[in-house]
């Protein structure tokens, strides 16, 4: 990668790849300019070395690109799109609600036509990427502005103020509960497993704790635990309002 000389910038505020590992975004703070602090959002060729185009951008809290790598989000205080390969911004900001609030974190859906967007109140909103609207009602979760999404489908986990880790369906709009707490002193990352099928969560402890989310293999995981299926009279007593069914196979 090209380095850079002192003066021209003071930190890397962040970076990403593009979906097929040829395009890297940095976004870096520059020197104060009289009282304001600079910031430069830039696209790289990392392989060839080579700026590919370059703009100055307020302070960005997350930058991501669509899934088919043609489209890159920056959260500043709205959400920006740009042109992944000329730089050219696409129509104009969106998602901001003025009032000192600031956008957090923001995550495309697997088809990219859908963006979901955490804001620094804590609420999440999924915005349709062509009309630049909302696509239903904020999910309210006291979010601490992080989130990742499946790889296999549009289910969102994301860290609340309390280092909780909710998950969401964006294509629902709607909260699907809230993983087991098992994090010591906070919640320092996140991420799906390649399959989905889990969410790897690091404390700060510094240790990885992995905690299932596909529905069959939780399924699994509560029948082992379970040993034997709910009877008949067990259903009866725990479960209302649903017909009895075999919930676990026998052993």
């Amino acid at each position: 990668m090209r380095k850079w000389p002192p003066a021209t910038f003071t930190t890397t505020e962040h970076v990403a790849f593009s979906p097929d590992g040829t395009r890297l975004a940095t976004v870096v703070e520059g020197p104060e300019d009289g009282a304001a602090r600079t910031y430069s959002l830039a696209m790289w060729d990392w392989k060839a070395r080579r700026l590919l185009w370059s703009d100055d951008v307020r302070r960005a809290q997350d930058v991501e690109f669509a899934p088919d790598g043609r489209t890159l989000a920056v959260a500043t205080d709205a959400e920006r799109l740009y042109d992944a390969a000329s730089g050219r911004p696409i129509g104009g900001p969106f998602g901001g609600a003025g009032q000192g609030i600031t956008l957090t974190d923001a995550v495309f859906t697997r088809d990219g036509r859908s963006l979901a967007i955490v804001d620094s109140r804590g609420r999440l909103t999924v915005y349709d990427v062509a009309t630049r609207r909302p696509a239903g009602e904020a999910i309210s979760g006291k979010l601490s502005g992080y989130a990742v999404r499946s790889p296999r489908e549009d289910v969102v986990a994301a860290v609340t103020r309390d280092d909780r880790v909710p998950l969401f369906d964006l294509a629902g709009k709607a909260s699907l509960g809230v993983l087991a707490d098992a994090n010591q002193d906070g919640v320092r990352a996140l991420a799906f497993a390649a399959d989905g099928s889990t969410v790897l969560v690091l404390d700060g402890n510094g240790t990885i704790r992995e905690q299932l989310v596909e529905p069959g293999a939780v399924a699994a995981a509560v029948c082992a635990r379970a040993g034997n299926p709910l009877s008949r009279t067990e259903w009866a007593r725990y479960v209302t309002g649903a017909p009895y069914r075999e919930t676990c196979p026998r052993p």
